[in-house]
This record gives structure tokens, C-alpha cells and sequence, in this order.
């Protein structure tokens, strides 16, 4: 089953691993596919700062528990970017023949 999981999902598996949610994400992958965007490792990474406050976790066990977490996701690339990095593409083309054509 494919099972698509937003920021608060995975910033409550962050700050405990061993709740329910926490319990899913590390386990459960073996049973099912999660997907989420790849900003959402940005995201994760600005609030490192307060998960570390919360929890108390050095570097190293954020990185321990970053790292685990993000192993059991799928990141996909938003589909919003890359549509607009093909339109950008094919509008510079454009612009660039109807120059030419000018000449």
C-alpha cells in the first residue's frame, strides 16, 4: 500500500520514534511505500534546532534519528517544480527562435 505522509507526520516520528506514528514509519515500511516531497527534508533540517530543544538530542542522535526516519520514506520530486522547470525551458526556447527570426 502506498501511503503518501506530510511534515507533521514525520517531524512526530522525529521527536519519538516510539510512538504509534514513530512505530509505523520505522516498521511498517516493510509493509507499506511512503512517499513524501523532497522539501520536506528541508523543512525537517530549519526546525533542527527546536526538535533538538524538545527532545534534547545531540547532533549525533538527530542526525541517528534524521537519517532513520528518512531512510523509510520515498521522496519524490514536486511535481510543481519540475513543471515549471519544463515550461521555464521551453519558454527560453521560444524567446530564443523568435529572436533569430528576427535577425
Amino acid at each position: 500500500m502506498k501511503i503518501i505522509v506530510d511534515s507533521n507526520i514525520v517531524f512526530s516520528a522525529i521527536l519519538n520514534t516510539r510512538s504509534n506514528i514513530g512505530q509505523i514509519l520505522t516498521i511498517g515500511s516493510k509493509h507499506f511505500d511512503f512517499y513524501t516531497i523532497d522539501l520536506l527534508k528541508i523543512e525537517i533540517l530549519n526546525h533542527k534546532t527546536k526538535i533538538q530543544k524538545i527532545t534534547g538530542f545531540s547532533d549525533e542522535k538527530f542526525t541517528e534519528i534524521y537519517d532513520l526516519i528518512i531512510s523509510k520514506i520515498r521522496f519524490v520530486v514536486d511535481i510543481f517544480k519540475t513543471a515549471i522547470f519544463f515550461l521555464a525551458k521551453h519558454l527560453r526556447t521560444e524567446i530564443k527562435c523568435k529572436k533569430l527570426l528576427k535577425k
